[in-house]
């Protein structure tokens, strides 16, 4: 998919991989590029990944292809769990996403959790 001006994120979950083209197509067709929000094991159809094998076209067919990622490695066993996900993940991921002519940004932080939603509510409620 080219690239264009307006941009989305999509994350497809527990739907046919026929459903997720027809979302692709749809996006193409009005000049959005999709951002994918792909699981972990999209690169070979493993982990949490949709296991149809139609589903590696959907994966690849995104312009950014994002592996959610949180939650895959700890800083418990050390530096070695990191390492491990990089080579293991990271690394043939970016290979693969720049085969498919993708860009590749996976999710290291996801930047938002329900406490701290709650409190910043909160806080706006009682000023």
């Amino acid at each position: 998919m080219a690239k264009v001006a307006k941009e989305i994120c999509v994350f497809a979950r527990n739907i046919p991989a026929s459903t997720a083209t027809a979302i692709q197509d749809y996006f193409e067709s009005v000049n959005i590029t999709l951002m994918g929000g792909v699981p972990t094991g999209w690169r070979d159809l493993t982990r949490d990944s949709e296991p149809d094998p139609a589903w590696a076209a959907v994966y690849r067919r995104f312009a950014v292809i994002s592996p959610w990622t949180v939650g895959r490695y700890t800083s418990v066993g050390g530096l070695s769990t990191v390492d491990n996900f990089l080579h293991k993940y990271i690394v043939p991921d970016k290979a693969a996403a720049d085969a498919a002519g993708a860009d590749y940004l996976p999710v290291v932080f996801p930047g938002c959790g329900k406490r701290l939603f709650l409190r910043h509510f909160q806080t706006q409620m009682i000023n």
